[in-house]
């Protein structure tokens, strides 16, 4: 597997998209919804290679292995075992 080195700038901003993250956290925001509003945290950028009402596929801004894919879902579950299976 291809491992990619992030150079500084990208690190710079990967680093910034967590703390993002943990801020959202912290107030209790899911950041997954959030995204869907303001597209601040996983921007499309023309990375999208799938999307329908249920989720958003895209490959990841700041890769670490080639074709690392960020798959969201558009409804709000707490945790990964509520969703449905189908």
């Amino acid at each position: 597997m291809f491992v990619k080195r992030l150079d500084k700038e990208d690190e710079f901003l990967l680093t910034h998209r967590r703390n993002v993250i943990r801020d959202y956290q912290e107030k209790g925001i899911c950041f997954s919804c959030q995204n869907f509003i303001s597209g601040d945290i996983f921007p499309d950028n023309g990375l999208v290679i799938y999307e329908d009402e249920l989720v958003r596929c895209q490959f990841e801004k700041y890769p670490r292995a080639t074709g690392q894919t960020i798959i969201v879902s558009k409804h709000h579950y707490e945790d990964i075992s509520e969703m449905p299976i189908d």
